[in-house]
């Protein structure tokens, strides 16, 4: 899609969601794209994935439908809406998103609810859970289920009637609303049952995130409700900014550096209340002295974002760039370090790609390169030492997250990396120029995390 293009579909689909303001329509992504990425004919057709997602979903029917629990029963000052990505995170000291705020705020005043991305199984937790925790279901009980389903199937087939030039009734959007109401629908129930002063939620765009503004509202007038805004904010990013219904946005956002705090209120133009207390996430690194490597390869370390289409980019540049003076070192998101399908599929394609299982900080050490796309990974990898190359997909819009900086270091999907790579950086004095560029960026884009300014921030009304 051109960008005229874009901007028409983005004007089209929130003048829709403002004149039918469903949780069943809200819920799709489709409705509300965060970038143009989504927007890809190959990301919405029905393909064997979808079918895959029917059989889960009848398979669901007849498992477990209960939450985790792992709580005390109490009213809590702080209800932290995170991921549970690992079970190395269910520990308040290191949540993958919010660090150490809960224990910063006072561990027993706050309570975690997971979204769950790795199917959960209490039999895997290897240690005693370090704080209160509810691991979020991934389906409700059998009729409540079914109603969600035929709800929003209704509601999709409905509105298909009537607007033509919107691709609304697909089995994609009515199990990504589903999916995406069903989180709302439970954190209701908790909201319901116990008292809190704060409600923090990450905050990309995601529909989920609206559904859960509005459920909160309809709970608790009182409840404040922070989105905490963590990344990188990508060109042409939409739904991170887009305008409903009041009811269905945040009362406050934390963002984590000066440029997105300045990138967020000159969007909003004063819609919601923008505040930078810096990155909460600990795994952070800070500059690293990185190796002069003696190997005779050139090593590239190739980060994708979690996300199946996106590490199919990646697969298919990796195995055209096969070559006896590459290797490629395949890190993946942790939610799918333990997919055995993707994991044998990388692992299987090539000599040359490998799936590295070390911790960042060594993969930047022992890496030359870092072929990246839309991951929030690459400004780490940049400000010690890695030099950037973004793999722009033709005829798509740019996801890099450095786009404002990055405008020479970027290969096209169909040309060869070891041709960039030579001719390119060692030829080409503009990208030796904007390598700096690029560099300082990285080290200025996150602030630490003020946590003593949140605590003051949170005991005013």
């Amino acid at each position: 899609m051109k960008i005229k293009e874009i901007r028409e579909f983005y004007k089209k689909t929130n003048n829709f969601l403002k004149q039918n303001q469903s949780k069943e329509l809200i819920g799709a992504p489709y409705l509300n794209p965060q970038i143009p990425r989504s927007l890809l004919v190959e990301d919405n057709k029905i393909n064997l994935n979808i079918y895959k997602r029917i059989f889960n979903f009848i398979f669901k029917f007849f498992s477990q439908s209960k939450n985790y629990n792992s709580f005390l029963d109490k009213d809590y000052k702080h209800l932290i809406l995170s991921h549970l990505v690992s079970y190395n995170y269910l520990n308040y000291s290191n949540d993958f998103y919010f660090g150490d705020l809960a224990q910063k705020l006072n561990n027993n005043q706050v309570l975690f609810v997971l979204i769950d991305h790795i199917g959960f199984k209490k039999k895997n937790i290897k240690r005693k859970i370090n704080g209160n925790y509810i691991i979020l279901s991934n389906k409700l009980n059998f009729f409540s289920e079914i109603k969600l389903i035929l709800k929003t199937f209704t509601k999709f087939f409905y509105h298909s009637f009537f607007i033509r030039n919107l691709e609304l009734f697909t089995l994609t959007n009515v199990f990504r609303s589903v999916d995406n109401q069903r989180i709302s629908i439970q954190l209701k129930e908790i909201l319901e049952k116990h008292k809190f002063q704060n409600l923090f939620f990450t905050y990309e765009g995601y529909p989920y995130e609206k559904l859960v503004c509005h459920e909160a509202n309809k709970t608790d007038k009182n409840l404040r409700k922070i989105g905490y805004q963590f990344s990188v904010i990508r060109k042409f990013q939409y739904s991170l900014f887009s305008f409903i219904n009041r009811k269905f946005d945040p009362d406050v956002i934390f963002t984590i550096g000066k440029y997105n705090e300045k990138l967020l209120k000159s969007k909003l133009k004063k819609r919601l209340d923008v505040h930078n207390f810096g990155l909460l996430k600990k795994d952070r690194i800070n500059s690293l002295q990185k190796k002069k490597l003696n190997s005779k390869k050139i090593k590239v370390l190739v980060m994708p974002e979690g996300i199946i289409n996106e590490i199919k980019i990646f697969l298919n540049f990796c195995v055209k760039n096969q070559n006896k003076e590459i290797e490629f070192n395949f890190r993946l998101h942790p939610i799918y370090l333990k997919n055995k399908l993707i994991y044998n599929r990388i692992d299987n394609s090539s000599s040359n790609i490998k799936i590295s299982k070390n911790k960042l900080e060594y993969d930047i050490k022992n890496n030359d390169f870092l072929l990246y796309r839309g991951t929030a990974g690459v400004l780490d990898a940049v400000k010690s030492g890695l030099i950037p190359i973004y793999l722009h997909k033709k005829n798509q819009i740019s996801v890099d997250p450095l786009f404002d900086v990055n405008k020479k270091h970027i290969i096209e999907d169909n040309h060869k990396l070891l041709d960039f790579i030579k001719t390119s950086f060692n030829k080409k004095k503009e990208l030796q120029k904007e390598l700096p560029k690029i560099k300082k960026f990285s080290q200025i884009f996150y602030d630490k995390p003020k946590h003593l300014r949140i605590s003051k921030f949170l005991k005013k009304k």
